[in-house]
């Protein structure tokens, strides 16, 4: 299972909150946009320090990643905090996020958990997928396979391909979920389908081992190879292991059913 990786707060152009605001927060869009980062911070400070939640979230970003400032968890958790506490969910999971880390303040899966579940109830995708992998790991809650698959599933159903990806998990293992390996197949194809290089080699398999899919060694050298191109070049283990696998597959099929494969490789763009 894999979390959601995402303090990063976006929805830069839906700050705008009133005529008053709007030129000033139009205009720290379009620095963010541009990498500007320091005329965002002085366009976004004032709206901030007067209350507004997006511009309080967008600068807790801007000092968590250390875009155009000095990193600074404290300035971030201070304005994520600000944002949080009027009901911004982007900001809520920004704040599940640093308590899960321990970044800026001590570390506390029970109060991430919290902070995940208020923004989760609003429907903020990425603390879907963090609090269900806290529920299936039992971190700052008791341990629910079957909750973990509710929050899941949420966010799978709103594309998100990292839920997917443990979604298909939930499935193969028959974790929370009746043990389906079609169904694990189904949920890996729709993660595969958006570029997610864990999906792409689970798919692999299943069409390597004919597992909740027709056994099908083109179909699992494609996707292997697709791995590569999706996994960090620092990734180097999975990468390697990717590799080893597209090879297994090759080993099945013809030198023209291999050229085939990569042409198709080499074309596929995610949908």
């Amino acid at each position: 299972m894999r979390r959601h990786s995402c303090a990063i707060v976006g929805g830069w152009a839906l700050i705008l909150v009133g005529a008053a605001q709007a030129a000033p927060l139009e205009e720290a869009t379009q620095a963010l946009q541009d990498g500007d980062y320091s005329t965002a911070v002085k366009l976004l400070s004032p709206q901030a320090a007067l209350g507004d939640a997006r511009a309080q979230s967008v600068l807790g970003a801007i000092y968590y990643n250390g875009w155009g400032v000095s990193r600074d968890y404290g300035q971030a958790l201070h304005w994520f905090k600000a944002a949080a506490d009027q009901g911004l969910a982007s900001a809520e999971r920004a704040l599940g996020v640093m308590y899960a880390n321990g970044q800026g303040v001590e570390r506390s899966d029970a109060t991430a958990a919290a902070w995940y579940r208020k923004a989760a109830v609003q429907g903020e995708t990425a603390a879907e997928v963090n609090l269900g992998l806290m529920y299936y790991n039992g971190q700052g809650l008791a341990r629910s396979y079957s909750a973990a698959a509710f929050w899941c599933r949420k966010a799978a159903l709103r594309g998100s391909a990292v839920a997917q990806y443990n979604l298909g998990l939930m499935y193969d293992s028959g974790q929370g979920l009746p043990k389906d390996p079609v169904a694990a197949v189904q949920w890996w194809r729709k993660a595969a389908d958006q570029g997610d290089p864990d999906a792409q080699n689970s798919l692999g398999a299943a069409y390597f081992l004919g597992r909740g899919a027709p056994r099908d060694a083109a179909a699992a050298y494609r996707w292997f190879k697709l791995t590569l191109v999706h996994y960090p070049p620092d990734d180097a283990q999975d990468r390697q292991a990717a590799l080893r696998n597209a090879r297994l597959a090759a080993g099945r099929m013809t030198g023209a059913q291999v050229a085939r494969a990569d042409r198709l490789v080499a074309a596929w763009t995610p949908k």
